[in-house]
C-alpha cells in the first residue's frame, strides 16, 4: 500500500469530533424502543392471533431484535473511543450497561482489541486480520454460492463463534487485571439479575425467545456480513481503499450497518468523529480533491450495480487505479 501524500488540515472538520452525551442517549434509547417495540408487538400477536399470523410477527420481531443489538454493539464501539462522553467513567458505564454488557463483552476489553486493529491495519499485529486472514473462509472474492453458505452456516454455529469471540477479546485484556476483572464482573452481574428478575417473574421464556435466540442465532450472521465488509475484497492501493465505503440504502443501514457503520473509511481516517457525524463527514471531504479522487465507494450493499459490495466479494477482478499505477 502506498500513502498517498494529503495536506488536509484536520480543523475543517473540527466541530464534527465534538462529543454529544444527549445524541448517544437518543440513539441508545432508540434502539432499546425498537427492541422493546418488536417484544410487545409479537406477544399481542400471540395473544390474540392464531399461529399462522403470530409465527410470522415473532420471526420479523427477532430479525429486528438482532439488528438492534448490532446496533447498541456498534455504539459499544464508539465508547470504546470515548465517543459516548468526554468524561471516561461515564462513558464506560453507559457503554457497558446498555450496549456492550448485554452483549457479553466489555468496553475496555474490546478498546484494548479494537485500538490494535486501528493502530496495525490490516497487517500482521492486527489482531481483526490475523484472526481471519489465513482461513478459506475469510478468502475474497469467492462465489456468491459460498458466501451464502458461509452465512447461512452462522445460523447454526454463529452463537457459539459469539461466545468464542468474546471470550477471546475479554481476555486479551488480561494485562490490565483489575478492568479485566471488574468488566467480567460487571457482564456476569448483569446477566444474572437479569436471568433472575424474568425468572421470578415467570418470562425466562421471553428472555430467551426475544434476547438469547436473536443474539446467538441472528445477529451473529449480521456482525459476519459487516465485519466482511469493512477490509475485504479490496484493492488496498492507497489509505483511502484500505476500508470500504458503502452508500446502503435505510433497509441496508437498518439491518447490516447501524449508525453509519457503512462509513467505515471515513471511521479508520478520523476515528474520533462519533457515528452521527460520520456521513457529514463524508460530505465534508468530497470536496477534498484528493479524497475525492482516490476514495473506494460501493453503490449498496446487495443492488445489481458492478460496484456494489456483494458485486466486489464475489466477482474476481483486477482493481485498476491509474492515479497510484
Amino acid at each position: 500500500m502506498r500513502e498517498v501524500e494529503w495536506p488536509f488540515k484536520i480543523s475543517e472538520l473540527k466541530e464534527l469530533f465534538e462529543v454529544n452525551l444527549a445524541a448517544q442517549v437518543f440513539w441508545i434509547v432508540l434502539d432499546w424502543s425498537i427492541t422493546a417495540l418488536m417484544i410487545a408487538s409479537s406477544l399481542y400477536f400471540f395473544r390474540g392471533y392464531p399461529l399462522e399470523f403470530a409465527i410470522p410477527v415473532y420471526l420479523l420481531s427477532i430479525l429486528v431484535i438482532a439488528s438492534r443489538q448490532h446496533a447498541l454493539l456498534v455504539i459499544a464501539h464508539d465508547s470504546a473511543h470515548c465517543r459516548i462522553s468526554e468524561n471516561k467513567f461515564l462513558n464506560d458505564f453507559i457503554g457497558n450497561i446498555f450496549c456492550s454488557f448485554p452483549g457479553l463483552i466489555g468496553v475496555d476489553a474490546y478498546r484494548t482489541h479494537h485500538l490494535n486493529h486501528h493502530r496495525y491495519l490490516n497487517s500482521e499485529k492486527d489482531p481483526d486480520w490475523v484472526r481471519k486472514i489465513y482461513l478459506e473462509e475469510w478468502q475474497f472474492p469467492m462465489s456468491s454460492k459460498t458466501l451464502l453458505q458461509i452465512l447461512a452456516a452462522q445460523f447454526y454455529r454463529g452463537g457459539l463463534e459469539w461466545l468464542q469471540l468474546t471470550y477471546l477479546i475479554n481476555k486479551m485484556n488480561g494485562a490490565k487485571k483489575r478492568t479485566f476483572q471488574k468488566e467480567n464482573l460487571g457482564v456476569s452481574l448483569l446477566w444474572f439479575a437479569a436471568t433472575s428478575f424474568f425468572a421470578i417473574r415467570g418470562w425466562a421464556i421471553y428472555f430467551a425467545f426475544y434476547w438469547i435466540i436473536p443474539m446467538l442465532l441472528i445477529m451473529p450472521i449480521l456482525q459476519r456480513f459487516r465485519s466482511i465488509t469493512e477490509h475485504f475484497s479490496l484493492p488496498r492501493l492507497t489509505q483511502f481503499s484500505s476500508s470500504r465505503l458503502t452508500i446502503a440504502n435505510f433497509a441496508e443501514e437498518f439491518f447490516i450497518a447501524p449508525h453509519s457503520v457503512n462509513y467505515h473509511l471515513v471511521h479508520h481516517l478520523f476515528p474520533a468523529i462519533p457515528h452521527y457525524n460520520i456521513k457529514k463527514a463524508h460530505a465534508q471531504l468530497m470536496k477534498d480533491p484528493v479524497y475525492s479522487q482516490f476514495v473506494h465507494i460501493n453503490n449498496g450493499f446487495f443492488s445489481a450495480e458492478p460496484d456494489s459490495t456483494w458485486s466486489e466479494l464475489t466477482t474476481k477482478r483486477k482493481f485498476v487505479n491509474s492515479q497510484v499505477a
